[in-house]
């Protein structure tokens, strides 16, 4: 499972600069445990944008959509019998998984663990 089957984003209406807030998201909610109540993704997707912003990332608008969403009760993750287990970066921009910095994201996460940064491997450059 990740972050983004969670939430229900299709990433084929993400364009590709906002592929990377996904990328942070993921990362976000893997190192705060793949939370999966909606209080909790609520609060980590308010730092996902944050940290986007902060960091001039252009974020994907179905993030924000979605944050208003849970904070209104419209909308919840549809968990079913679905392990959170697997690759979670399934379906998103991979790069080279021996990178020590990014294991393949092109992303690196900022000391304050809530910034990210591109990696020097330049695995965060679109294919063409």
């Amino acid at each position: 499972m990740t972050l983004t089957r969670l939430l229900e984003i299709e990433q084929k209406w993400v364009s590709w600069e906002e592929q990377r807030s996904l990328q942070v998201a993921e990362r976000f909610w893997i190192e705060r445990g793949r939370p999966t109540e909606p209080r909790s993704l609520e609060d980590l997707l308010e730092r996902v944008l944050t940290a986007c912003q902060r960091q001039g990332i252009p974020y994907a608008p179905v993030l924000l959509k979605r944050k208003r969403q849970l904070g209104r009760g419209e909308w919840k993750p549809r968990l079913g019998s679905q392990p959170v287990s697997g690759n979670p970066f399934a379906g998103i921009h991979e790069g080279d998984p021996n990178c020590p910095r990014c294991r393949g994201s092109g992303h690196v996460l900022g000391p304050d663990r809530e910034s990210a940064f591109m990696c020097e491997c330049n695995h965060w450059r679109p294919r063409i």
